[in-house]
Protein backbone atom coordinates (compact mmCIF):
# COMPACT_ATOMS: atom_id res chain seq x y z
CA UNK A 1 0.00 0.00 0.00
CA UNK A 2 1.43 3.38 -0.91
CA UNK A 3 1.24 6.58 1.53
CA UNK A 4 1.60 9.42 -0.07
CA UNK A 5 0.95 13.21 2.31
CA UNK A 6 -0.72 15.73 0.52
CA UNK A 7 -1.57 19.36 1.44
CA UNK A 8 -5.18 20.85 -0.21
CA UNK A 9 -6.55 23.99 -0.40
CA UNK A 10 -9.85 25.18 -2.70
CA UNK A 11 -9.03 28.34 -2.54
CA UNK A 12 -5.90 30.96 -3.33
CA UNK A 13 -7.01 32.77 -0.33
CA UNK A 14 -5.77 31.22 2.55
CA UNK A 15 -8.38 32.91 5.51
CA UNK A 16 -10.50 30.13 4.56
CA UNK A 17 -7.94 28.15 7.28
CA UNK A 18 -7.80 28.65 11.08
CA UNK A 19 -4.18 27.69 12.37
CA UNK A 20 -5.46 24.50 13.73
CA UNK A 21 -3.91 20.82 12.13
CA UNK A 22 -5.77 17.31 12.12
CA UNK A 23 -5.57 14.46 10.38
CA UNK A 24 -7.36 12.92 8.15
CA UNK A 25 -7.25 9.56 6.23
CA UNK A 26 -9.49 7.54 2.98
CA UNK A 27 -9.18 5.33 0.38
CA UNK A 28 -9.43 5.68 -3.40
CA UNK A 29 -8.95 2.17 -5.37
CA UNK A 30 -6.02 0.72 -4.51
CA UNK A 31 -4.01 4.03 -3.07
CA UNK A 32 -5.08 5.02 0.34
CA UNK A 33 -3.88 8.88 1.10
CA UNK A 34 -3.19 10.45 4.33
CA UNK A 35 -3.12 14.30 4.48
CA UNK A 36 -2.92 16.97 7.05
CA UNK A 37 -6.01 19.74 7.18
CA UNK A 38 -6.19 23.03 9.07
CA UNK A 39 -10.03 22.97 10.40
CA UNK A 40 -12.04 25.76 9.62
CA UNK A 41 -13.76 25.09 12.92
CA UNK A 42 -12.27 26.42 15.89
CA UNK A 43 -14.94 25.17 18.42
CA UNK A 44 -14.15 22.14 17.11
CA UNK A 45 -10.38 21.35 17.22
CA UNK A 46 -9.85 19.93 20.53
CA UNK A 47 -12.77 17.06 19.50
CA UNK A 48 -10.83 16.34 15.52
CA UNK A 49 -7.31 16.23 17.26
CA UNK A 50 -8.46 13.79 20.00
CA UNK A 51 -10.53 11.66 17.14
CA UNK A 52 -7.41 11.71 14.76
CA UNK A 53 -4.13 11.49 16.23
CA UNK A 54 -1.79 14.43 15.10
CA UNK A 55 1.09 12.26 13.61
CA UNK A 56 2.98 15.07 11.37
CA UNK A 57 2.87 18.44 9.75
CA UNK A 58 1.89 19.77 6.98
CA UNK A 59 1.65 23.49 5.34
CA UNK A 60 -0.98 24.61 3.34
CA UNK A 61 -0.12 25.58 -0.40
CA UNK A 62 -2.37 26.79 -2.64
CA UNK A 63 -4.22 24.63 -5.11
CA UNK A 64 -7.24 25.81 -7.76
CA UNK A 65 -8.90 22.82 -9.04
CA UNK A 66 -12.61 22.89 -9.92
CA UNK A 67 -15.07 22.16 -7.15
CA UNK A 68 -16.03 19.04 -8.80
CA UNK A 69 -13.21 17.21 -9.41
CA UNK A 70 -12.27 18.49 -5.42
CA UNK A 71 -15.65 17.02 -4.49
CA UNK A 72 -15.09 13.60 -6.22
CA UNK A 73 -11.65 13.15 -4.94
CA UNK A 74 -11.44 14.23 -1.42
CA UNK A 75 -14.62 12.83 -0.14
CA UNK A 76 -15.16 14.10 3.60
CA UNK A 77 -14.32 11.64 5.88
CA UNK A 78 -17.70 10.33 7.58
CA UNK A 79 -16.60 11.16 11.50
CA UNK A 80 -15.44 14.38 10.30
CA UNK A 81 -18.53 15.13 8.45
CA UNK A 82 -20.43 14.18 11.72
CA UNK A 83 -18.27 16.24 14.16
CA UNK A 84 -18.48 19.66 11.85
CA UNK A 85 -21.74 19.48 10.10
CA UNK A 86 -24.15 18.90 12.64
CA UNK A 87 -23.20 22.31 15.49
CA UNK A 88 -25.10 25.00 13.86
CA UNK A 89 -23.68 27.29 16.32
CA UNK A 90 -20.59 26.98 14.13
CA UNK A 91 -22.45 29.50 12.08
CA UNK A 92 -22.57 32.80 13.19
CA UNK A 93 -24.45 35.83 11.91
CA UNK A 94 -23.59 39.23 11.13
CA UNK A 95 -24.74 42.25 11.81
CA UNK A 96 -25.32 42.74 8.11
CA UNK A 97 -27.65 39.42 7.90
CA UNK A 98 -30.32 41.49 10.98
CA UNK A 99 -29.63 45.05 8.23
CA UNK A 100 -30.67 42.81 4.58
CA UNK A 101 -33.54 41.58 6.95
CA UNK A 102 -35.07 44.74 7.44
CA UNK A 103 -33.75 45.97 3.52
CA UNK A 104 -35.53 43.30 2.23
CA UNK A 105 -39.06 43.93 4.80
CA UNK A 106 -39.32 47.39 2.71
CA UNK A 107 -40.77 44.93 -0.04
CA UNK A 108 -42.97 43.21 2.81
CA UNK A 109 -44.60 46.69 4.28
CA UNK A 110 -44.91 47.48 0.20
CA UNK A 111 -47.30 44.23 -0.24
CA UNK A 112 -49.24 45.07 3.61
CA UNK A 113 -49.65 48.64 2.24
CA UNK A 114 -51.36 47.48 -0.79
CA UNK A 115 -53.79 45.56 1.29
CA UNK A 116 -54.25 48.41 3.44
CA UNK A 117 -54.50 50.90 1.21
CA UNK A 118 -58.11 49.50 -0.21
CA UNK A 119 -59.98 49.60 3.13
CA UNK A 120 -59.94 53.36 3.46
CA UNK A 121 -59.88 53.65 -0.47
CA UNK A 122 -63.50 52.00 0.01
CA UNK A 123 -65.01 54.10 2.16
CA UNK A 124 -64.03 57.49 0.93
CA UNK A 125 -64.36 56.62 -2.32
CA UNK A 126 -68.11 57.87 -2.14
CA UNK A 127 -70.18 60.87 -2.80
CA UNK A 128 -71.53 61.05 0.77
CA UNK A 129 -67.88 60.80 2.15
CA UNK A 130 -66.48 63.87 3.59
CA UNK A 131 -64.27 64.98 6.26
CA UNK A 132 -63.35 67.63 8.61
CA UNK A 133 -61.26 69.77 5.80
CA UNK A 134 -64.18 69.45 3.66
CA UNK A 135 -62.15 66.94 1.62
CA UNK A 136 -63.96 65.41 -1.62
CA UNK A 137 -62.92 62.27 -3.39
CA UNK A 138 -61.80 63.53 -7.01
CA UNK A 139 -63.51 60.24 -8.32
CA UNK A 140 -66.82 58.03 -7.79
CA UNK A 141 -66.12 54.61 -9.14
CA UNK A 142 -69.26 52.53 -9.48
CA UNK A 143 -69.89 49.79 -7.02
CA UNK A 144 -69.17 47.09 -9.82
CA UNK A 145 -65.52 49.45 -10.14
CA UNK A 146 -64.82 49.52 -6.77
CA UNK A 147 -65.23 45.61 -5.73
CA UNK A 148 -63.16 45.17 -9.34
CA UNK A 149 -60.48 47.88 -7.80
CA UNK A 150 -60.42 45.75 -4.38
CA UNK A 151 -60.01 41.75 -6.19
CA UNK A 152 -58.08 42.56 -9.38
CA UNK A 153 -54.38 43.06 -7.24
CA UNK A 154 -55.43 39.44 -6.81
CA UNK A 155 -54.99 38.81 -10.96
CA UNK A 156 -51.46 40.95 -10.95
CA UNK A 157 -50.11 38.72 -8.16
CA UNK A 158 -50.79 35.49 -10.00
CA UNK A 159 -48.58 36.73 -12.97
CA UNK A 160 -46.24 37.48 -10.46
CA UNK A 161 -46.31 34.68 -8.91
CA UNK A 162 -45.88 32.87 -12.60
CA UNK A 163 -43.11 34.77 -13.48
CA UNK A 164 -41.17 34.95 -10.18
CA UNK A 165 -39.02 31.49 -10.74
CA UNK A 166 -37.52 32.96 -13.59
CA UNK A 167 -36.47 36.08 -11.77
CA UNK A 168 -35.02 35.08 -9.05
CA UNK A 169 -32.85 32.75 -10.82
CA UNK A 170 -31.88 34.92 -13.71
CA UNK A 171 -31.29 37.84 -11.86
CA UNK A 172 -30.39 36.46 -8.41
CA UNK A 173 -32.84 37.36 -5.19
CA UNK A 174 -30.89 41.12 -4.71
CA UNK A 175 -31.45 42.04 -7.80
CA UNK A 176 -35.21 40.79 -8.26
CA UNK A 177 -36.01 42.63 -4.60
CA UNK A 178 -34.48 46.08 -6.45
CA UNK A 179 -36.05 45.39 -9.52
CA UNK A 180 -39.58 45.38 -7.39
CA UNK A 181 -39.46 49.26 -7.31
CA UNK A 182 -40.33 49.25 -10.71
CA UNK A 183 -43.97 48.05 -10.66
CA UNK A 184 -44.61 49.30 -6.70
CA UNK A 185 -43.06 52.64 -8.01
CA UNK A 186 -45.43 52.52 -11.14
CA UNK A 187 -48.62 50.88 -9.36
CA UNK A 188 -48.57 53.78 -6.72
CA UNK A 189 -48.12 56.42 -9.46
CA UNK A 190 -50.61 55.83 -10.91
CA UNK A 191 -53.00 55.52 -8.19
CA UNK A 192 -52.05 58.76 -6.92
CA UNK A 193 -52.30 60.75 -10.20
CA UNK A 194 -55.67 58.58 -10.75
CA UNK A 195 -58.54 60.84 -11.99
CA UNK A 196 -60.10 57.80 -13.49
CA UNK A 197 -61.27 54.15 -12.43
CA UNK A 198 -59.27 52.65 -15.52
CA UNK A 199 -55.67 54.34 -13.89
CA UNK A 200 -56.52 53.20 -10.51
CA UNK A 201 -57.12 49.69 -11.97
CA UNK A 202 -53.93 50.11 -14.24
CA UNK A 203 -51.86 50.71 -10.86
CA UNK A 204 -53.83 47.95 -9.05
CA UNK A 205 -52.95 45.29 -11.13
CA UNK A 206 -49.54 46.69 -11.65
CA UNK A 207 -48.95 46.69 -7.83
CA UNK A 208 -50.30 43.47 -7.60
CA UNK A 209 -47.29 41.90 -10.16
CA UNK A 210 -44.75 43.21 -7.65
CA UNK A 211 -46.70 41.49 -4.99
CA UNK A 212 -46.75 38.14 -6.72
CA UNK A 213 -43.30 38.61 -6.97
CA UNK A 214 -42.25 39.50 -3.41
CA UNK A 215 -44.19 36.81 -1.63
CA UNK A 216 -41.58 34.38 -3.62
CA UNK A 217 -38.79 36.21 -3.87
CA UNK A 218 -38.53 37.80 0.24
CA UNK A 219 -38.71 34.72 2.42
CA UNK A 220 -36.64 33.05 -0.21
CA UNK A 221 -33.56 35.87 0.15
CA UNK A 222 -34.15 35.61 3.89
CA UNK A 223 -33.94 31.88 4.23
CA UNK A 224 -30.85 32.23 2.29
CA UNK A 225 -28.81 34.57 4.20
CA UNK A 226 -29.88 33.06 7.57
CA UNK A 227 -27.91 30.87 9.67
CA UNK A 228 -30.19 27.38 10.77
CA UNK A 229 -30.19 28.43 14.28
CA UNK A 230 -31.55 32.16 12.83
CA UNK A 231 -33.91 31.15 10.11
CA UNK A 232 -36.97 30.62 12.13
CA UNK A 233 -37.32 33.55 14.02
CA UNK A 234 -35.96 35.80 10.61
CA UNK A 235 -38.62 33.72 8.15
CA UNK A 236 -41.59 33.94 10.70
CA UNK A 237 -41.00 38.17 10.51
CA UNK A 238 -42.40 38.08 7.16
CA UNK A 239 -46.05 37.71 8.62
CA UNK A 240 -45.28 40.69 10.89
CA UNK A 241 -43.90 43.35 8.40
CA UNK A 242 -46.84 42.67 6.12
CA UNK A 243 -48.93 43.26 8.35
CA UNK A 244 -46.89 46.47 10.15
CA UNK A 245 -47.77 47.87 6.45
CA UNK A 246 -51.36 47.26 7.25
CA UNK A 247 -50.71 49.44 9.97
CA UNK A 248 -48.75 51.53 8.28
CA UNK A 249 -51.55 52.96 6.37
CA UNK A 250 -54.30 53.15 9.02
CA UNK A 251 -51.61 54.82 10.91
CA UNK A 252 -51.25 57.54 8.10
CA UNK A 253 -54.63 57.33 7.31
CA UNK A 254 -56.11 58.55 10.73
CA UNK A 255 -54.33 61.20 10.50
CA UNK A 256 -57.06 62.99 7.22
CA UNK A 257 -54.59 61.40 4.32
CA UNK A 258 -56.43 60.18 1.57
CA UNK A 259 -56.96 57.84 -0.24
CA UNK A 260 -54.78 59.11 -3.22
CA UNK A 261 -52.36 60.77 -0.80
CA UNK A 262 -51.97 57.26 1.11
CA UNK A 263 -50.59 55.95 -2.74
CA UNK A 264 -47.52 58.79 -1.88
CA UNK A 265 -47.06 57.38 1.28
CA UNK A 266 -46.61 53.81 0.08
CA UNK A 267 -43.68 54.94 -2.23
CA UNK A 268 -41.38 55.81 0.56
CA UNK A 269 -40.75 51.49 1.48
CA UNK A 270 -40.19 50.90 -2.25
CA UNK A 271 -37.97 53.48 -2.26
CA UNK A 272 -35.82 52.63 0.66
CA UNK A 273 -36.34 48.88 -0.76
CA UNK A 274 -34.51 50.21 -3.87
CA UNK A 275 -31.41 52.25 -1.94
CA UNK A 276 -30.58 49.79 0.84
CA UNK A 277 -30.63 46.82 -1.19
CA UNK A 278 -28.13 47.83 -3.39
CA UNK A 279 -25.77 47.70 -0.36
CA UNK A 280 -26.42 44.38 0.59
CA UNK A 281 -24.78 41.09 -0.55
CA UNK A 282 -26.28 38.44 -3.26
CA UNK A 283 -26.94 34.79 -1.66
CA UNK A 284 -24.55 32.55 -1.37
CA UNK A 285 -26.74 29.72 -2.14
CA UNK A 286 -27.33 31.47 -5.65
CA UNK A 287 -23.79 32.27 -6.15
CA UNK A 288 -23.29 28.38 -6.03
CA UNK A 289 -26.86 27.26 -8.02
CA UNK A 290 -26.23 30.03 -10.84
CA UNK A 291 -22.51 30.42 -11.81
CA UNK A 292 -21.46 27.72 -13.94
CA UNK A 293 -17.18 28.70 -13.55
CA UNK A 294 -16.51 26.49 -10.30
CA UNK A 295 -14.26 29.26 -9.03
CA UNK A 296 -15.81 31.95 -9.83
CA UNK A 297 -18.92 30.54 -7.93
CA UNK A 298 -16.74 29.69 -4.76
CA UNK A 299 -14.77 33.37 -4.91
CA UNK A 300 -18.00 34.90 -5.13
CA UNK A 301 -20.31 32.79 -2.00
CA UNK A 302 -17.02 33.29 -0.23
CA UNK A 303 -17.39 37.27 -0.67
CA UNK A 304 -20.69 37.27 -0.06
CA UNK A 305 -20.93 34.97 3.08
CA UNK A 306 -17.93 36.78 4.86
CA UNK A 307 -20.00 39.73 4.98
CA UNK A 308 -23.00 37.65 6.47
CA UNK A 309 -20.55 35.98 8.87
CA UNK A 310 -18.71 36.43 11.67
CA UNK A 311 -15.10 36.19 12.02
CA UNK A 312 -15.28 33.43 14.38
CA UNK A 313 -17.60 31.82 11.70
CA UNK A 314 -16.81 28.50 10.40
CA UNK A 315 -17.01 30.13 6.30
CA UNK A 316 -15.50 26.70 4.99
CA UNK A 317 -17.62 24.18 6.49
CA UNK A 318 -20.90 26.58 5.39
CA UNK A 319 -19.19 26.86 1.57
CA UNK A 320 -18.83 22.87 1.79
CA UNK A 321 -22.69 22.49 2.92
CA UNK A 322 -23.81 25.28 0.10
CA UNK A 323 -21.71 22.91 -2.76
CA UNK A 324 -23.34 20.24 -1.38
CA UNK A 325 -27.09 21.72 -1.92
CA UNK A 326 -25.90 23.30 -5.22
CA UNK A 327 -25.09 19.49 -6.03
CA UNK A 328 -28.79 18.25 -4.87
CA UNK A 329 -30.82 21.11 -6.78
CA UNK A 330 -28.81 20.42 -9.87
CA UNK A 331 -30.16 16.85 -9.33
CA UNK A 332 -33.83 17.94 -8.42
CA UNK A 333 -33.97 19.75 -11.34
CA UNK A 334 -33.05 16.76 -13.70
CA UNK A 335 -35.77 14.91 -12.18
CA UNK A 336 -37.97 17.56 -11.73
CA UNK A 337 -41.65 15.83 -12.25
CA UNK A 338 -43.92 17.90 -14.76
CA UNK A 339 -47.56 18.00 -14.29
CA UNK A 340 -49.53 15.86 -16.52
CA UNK A 341 -52.86 13.73 -16.41
CA UNK A 342 -49.97 10.36 -15.81
CA UNK A 343 -48.47 12.34 -13.02
CA UNK A 344 -51.31 13.69 -11.09
CA UNK A 345 -52.42 10.16 -10.19
CA UNK A 346 -49.20 9.52 -8.41
CA UNK A 347 -50.08 9.76 -4.22
CA UNK A 348 -47.24 12.32 -3.77
CA UNK A 349 -48.79 14.32 -6.04
CA UNK A 350 -52.60 14.31 -5.60
CA UNK A 351 -52.62 13.81 -2.21
CA UNK A 352 -50.24 16.90 -1.01
CA UNK A 353 -52.13 19.13 -4.05
CA UNK A 354 -55.53 17.91 -2.15
CA UNK A 355 -55.06 19.11 0.94
CA UNK A 356 -53.73 22.03 -0.24
CA UNK A 357 -56.54 23.60 -1.89
CA UNK A 358 -58.59 22.41 0.61
CA UNK A 359 -56.22 24.62 3.36
CA UNK A 360 -56.88 27.65 1.13
CA UNK A 361 -60.15 27.00 0.22
CA UNK A 362 -60.63 27.55 4.18
CA UNK A 363 -58.43 29.91 4.28
CA UNK A 364 -59.75 32.11 2.41
CA UNK A 365 -63.51 31.50 2.49
CA UNK A 366 -63.57 32.13 6.01
CA UNK A 367 -63.79 35.88 5.32
CA UNK A 368 -60.87 37.54 6.39
CA UNK A 369 -60.05 39.19 3.48
CA UNK A 370 -63.52 40.40 2.37
CA UNK A 371 -63.24 41.99 5.91
CA UNK A 372 -59.84 43.23 5.41
CA UNK A 373 -60.50 45.10 2.44
CA UNK A 374 -63.46 46.51 4.09
CA UNK A 375 -63.09 47.31 7.39
CA UNK A 376 -63.51 51.43 7.18
CA UNK A 377 -66.61 50.21 5.39
CA UNK A 378 -67.85 47.90 8.01
CA UNK A 379 -66.86 49.96 11.23
CA UNK A 380 -68.67 53.02 9.47
CA UNK A 381 -72.16 51.76 9.02
CA UNK A 382 -71.83 49.28 12.76
CA UNK A 383 -73.26 52.29 15.02
CA UNK A 384 -69.97 52.18 16.70
CA UNK A 385 -68.80 55.87 18.61
CA UNK A 386 -65.60 55.57 17.61
CA UNK A 387 -64.85 56.70 14.14
CA UNK A 388 -63.66 53.86 11.04
CA UNK A 389 -60.21 54.85 11.02
CA UNK A 390 -60.06 54.57 14.71
CA UNK A 391 -61.60 51.02 14.59
CA UNK A 392 -60.09 49.80 12.05
CA UNK A 393 -56.50 50.88 13.06
CA UNK A 394 -57.12 49.08 16.86
CA UNK A 395 -58.26 45.89 14.97
CA UNK A 396 -55.22 45.76 12.95
CA UNK A 397 -53.10 46.37 15.91
CA UNK A 398 -54.18 43.54 17.65
CA UNK A 399 -53.64 41.69 14.32
CA UNK A 400 -49.97 42.43 14.45
CA UNK A 401 -49.39 41.83 18.13
CA UNK A 402 -51.03 38.42 17.34
CA UNK A 403 -48.57 37.79 14.33
CA UNK A 404 -45.81 37.99 17.21
CA UNK A 405 -47.68 35.89 19.55
CA UNK A 406 -47.59 33.14 16.96
CA UNK A 407 -44.52 33.15 15.81
CA UNK A 408 -43.39 32.12 19.26
CA UNK A 409 -46.54 29.74 19.45
CA UNK A 410 -45.73 27.50 16.40
CA UNK A 411 -42.84 25.90 17.63
CA UNK A 412 -44.24 24.78 21.21
CA UNK A 413 -47.66 23.29 19.72
CA UNK A 414 -48.51 21.88 17.27
CA UNK A 415 -49.76 22.74 13.68
CA UNK A 416 -52.92 21.45 13.95
CA UNK A 417 -54.03 22.59 17.43
CA UNK A 418 -53.33 26.12 16.40
CA UNK A 419 -55.13 25.86 13.40
CA UNK A 420 -58.09 24.57 15.62
CA UNK A 421 -57.54 27.02 18.17
CA UNK A 422 -57.55 29.86 15.19
CA UNK A 423 -60.01 28.71 13.28
CA UNK A 424 -62.37 28.82 16.35
CA UNK A 425 -62.04 31.89 17.37
CA UNK A 426 -62.57 33.08 13.47
CA UNK A 427 -65.95 30.90 13.63
CA UNK A 428 -67.20 32.53 16.84
CA UNK A 429 -66.24 36.19 16.60
CA UNK A 430 -67.79 36.71 13.14
CA UNK A 431 -70.62 34.40 14.33
CA UNK A 432 -71.18 36.48 17.32
CA UNK A 433 -70.59 39.72 14.50
CA UNK A 434 -73.92 38.00 12.47
CA UNK A 435 -75.49 38.33 15.39
CA UNK A 436 -75.36 41.73 16.51
CA UNK A 437 -75.95 42.44 12.58
CA UNK A 438 -79.64 40.51 12.93
CA UNK A 439 -80.58 42.06 16.42
CA UNK A 440 -79.56 45.59 14.21
CA UNK A 441 -81.59 45.60 11.26
CA UNK A 442 -81.15 49.49 11.07
CA UNK A 443 -77.38 48.42 10.23
CA UNK A 444 -77.77 46.42 6.73
CA UNK A 445 -76.46 48.35 4.07
CA UNK A 446 -79.77 48.62 2.50
CA UNK A 447 -80.86 50.57 5.17
CA UNK A 448 -82.25 54.16 3.83
CA UNK A 449 -82.30 55.72 7.41
CA UNK A 450 -79.82 57.30 9.53
CA UNK A 451 -77.59 55.19 11.28
CA UNK A 452 -77.38 56.41 15.14
CA UNK A 453 -74.30 55.69 17.07
CA UNK A 454 -74.07 53.22 19.91
CA UNK A 455 -72.14 52.65 23.13
CA UNK A 456 -71.46 49.11 22.15
CA UNK A 457 -67.95 47.76 21.06
CA UNK A 458 -69.19 44.41 20.19
CA UNK A 459 -68.24 45.04 16.24
CA UNK A 460 -64.30 46.10 17.32
CA UNK A 461 -64.13 43.69 19.45
CA UNK A 462 -65.34 41.33 16.92
CA UNK A 463 -63.11 41.78 14.51
CA UNK A 464 -60.51 42.24 16.42
CA UNK A 465 -60.66 38.74 17.83
CA UNK A 466 -61.40 37.97 14.06
CA UNK A 467 -58.44 38.73 12.19
CA UNK A 468 -56.28 38.20 15.17
CA UNK A 469 -57.21 34.81 15.24
CA UNK A 470 -56.65 34.52 11.40
CA UNK A 471 -52.96 35.26 12.41
CA UNK A 472 -52.55 33.00 15.20
CA UNK A 473 -52.64 29.80 12.83
CA UNK A 474 -54.99 29.56 9.57
CA UNK A 475 -53.08 32.83 8.38
CA UNK A 476 -49.40 31.36 8.11
CA UNK A 477 -49.48 27.83 9.13
CA UNK A 478 -51.80 26.95 6.33
CA UNK A 479 -48.33 27.55 4.07
CA UNK A 480 -46.07 25.55 6.93
CA UNK A 481 -48.55 22.80 6.43
CA UNK A 482 -48.57 22.65 2.74
CA UNK A 483 -44.54 22.84 2.59
CA UNK A 484 -43.88 20.21 4.99
CA UNK A 485 -46.42 17.66 3.69
CA UNK A 486 -45.19 18.15 -0.21
CA UNK A 487 -42.29 15.58 -0.84
CA UNK A 488 -39.06 17.81 -2.14
CA UNK A 489 -39.54 16.23 -5.98
CA UNK A 490 -42.56 17.84 -5.85
CA UNK A 491 -42.66 21.05 -3.80
CA UNK A 492 -42.13 23.12 -6.52
CA UNK A 493 -45.27 22.25 -8.41
CA UNK A 494 -47.66 22.08 -5.33
CA UNK A 495 -46.51 25.13 -4.53
CA UNK A 496 -47.23 26.63 -7.57
CA UNK A 497 -50.69 25.18 -7.75
CA UNK A 498 -51.60 26.42 -4.60
CA UNK A 499 -50.38 29.79 -4.98
CA UNK A 500 -52.43 30.04 -7.80
CA UNK A 501 -55.52 28.54 -5.95
CA UNK A 502 -55.23 30.83 -3.65
CA UNK A 503 -55.05 34.26 -5.35
CA UNK A 504 -58.00 32.84 -7.18
CA UNK A 505 -60.37 32.38 -3.69
CA UNK A 506 -59.00 35.56 -2.67
CA UNK A 507 -60.43 37.50 -5.82
CA UNK A 508 -63.48 35.64 -5.39
CA UNK A 509 -64.20 36.25 -2.02
CA UNK A 510 -63.03 40.23 -2.14
CA UNK A 511 -64.79 40.46 -5.56
CA UNK A 512 -68.45 39.01 -3.98
CA UNK A 513 -68.57 39.97 -0.43
CA UNK A 514 -70.56 43.19 -1.52
CA UNK A 515 -72.50 40.70 -3.51
CA UNK A 516 -72.83 38.51 -0.39
CA UNK A 517 -74.13 40.98 1.31
CA UNK A 518 -76.78 41.53 -1.32
CA UNK A 519 -77.87 38.24 -1.39
CA UNK A 520 -77.83 37.08 2.44
CA UNK A 521 -77.72 40.40 4.11
CA UNK A 522 -74.80 40.99 6.54
CA UNK A 523 -75.64 38.51 9.07
CA UNK A 524 -76.22 35.77 6.50
CA UNK A 525 -72.84 36.54 4.95
CA UNK A 526 -71.23 35.93 8.28
CA UNK A 527 -72.99 33.14 9.55
CA UNK A 528 -71.75 31.54 6.22
CA UNK A 529 -68.10 32.44 6.97
CA UNK A 530 -68.46 31.17 10.72
CA UNK A 531 -69.87 28.28 9.03
CA UNK A 532 -66.82 27.45 6.84
CA UNK A 533 -64.35 28.20 9.53
CA UNK A 534 -66.27 25.66 11.57
CA UNK A 535 -66.05 23.10 8.94
CA UNK A 536 -62.01 24.04 8.82
CA UNK A 537 -61.32 23.04 12.43
CA UNK A 538 -62.66 19.23 11.58
CA UNK A 539 -60.50 19.71 8.36
CA UNK A 540 -57.56 20.45 10.40
CA UNK A 541 -58.42 17.55 13.36
CA UNK A 542 -58.04 15.00 10.37
CA UNK A 543 -54.94 16.43 9.19
CA UNK A 544 -51.68 14.36 10.52
CA UNK A 545 -49.56 16.34 13.07
CA UNK A 546 -46.44 17.25 11.31
CA UNK A 547 -44.24 18.95 13.78
CA UNK A 548 -40.74 17.68 14.45
CA UNK A 549 -41.50 14.91 12.21
CA UNK A 550 -39.08 13.96 9.20
CA UNK A 551 -40.17 13.97 5.63
CA UNK A 552 -39.72 10.15 5.34
CA UNK A 553 -42.30 9.79 8.77
CA UNK A 554 -44.43 11.90 6.64
CA UNK A 555 -44.12 10.19 3.48
CA UNK A 556 -45.10 7.22 5.59
CA UNK A 557 -48.15 8.71 7.10
CA UNK A 558 -49.52 9.78 3.27
CA UNK A 559 -48.10 6.40 1.85
CA UNK A 560 -45.83 8.03 -0.78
Amino acid sequence: MIIIEISIIINDDHRYYDQMEGNLSFQRESISFSFDIMSPNPHKQNEILQQYPNDHTVNVIGLNPPLADFDRIFQPHDELYRLESRDHSRYQSSWLVYGATLSAHMASITLGSAFGWNSPAMEEMNENYTDSSGWHTPLLPSNKEKRLISSILSIGAIFGGLLCGLFIDLLGRRKTLMSLGLPFGIGWLCIGFARSSFLILSGRIITGLGIGIALATVPTYLAEIATPNDRGHIGMSFNFFVVLGIVFMDIINIFNFHWNQLAFWALLPAALLVITMYFMPETPTWCMNRITVSNEALIMAEKNLRRLRTKESDIHGELRDLYEFAQQVRLAKKNRIKLSMRSIQRPDIYKPMLIAIFALFFQQFSGVNGVQFYMNDIFARSGSNLTAKQSTLISNAFMLLATIVGAFAIDRFGRRILIMLSALGMALSIGALGFYYYKHPELAHDYDGSIEPTSSHLPIICLSIFVSSFSLGVGPITWIIITEITPPQTVWLISSIASIFSWIFTFIVVNETQSFFIIFNEYGTYWIFSSISFICIIFAYCLPETKGKTMEEIGKIFNY
